[in-house]
């Protein structure tokens, strides 16, 4: 299980914790989650 999904941490939640420290949120990156345990890998 990821950290992300055990420990709770969403982009809400970081939102609020920004929201509540006075932190100004630059900007937000959002990169897809992708598994490499399905992807064909060459053999050596």
């Amino acid at each position: 299980m990821e950290e992300q999904a055990r420990e709770g941490f969403s982009l809400e939640s970081i939102k609020r914790l920004c929201d509540y420290k006075k932190y100004k949120i630059y900007k937000v990156y959002r990169e897809e989650g992708v598994s490499t345990k399905n992807m064909k890998h060459h053999r050596f």
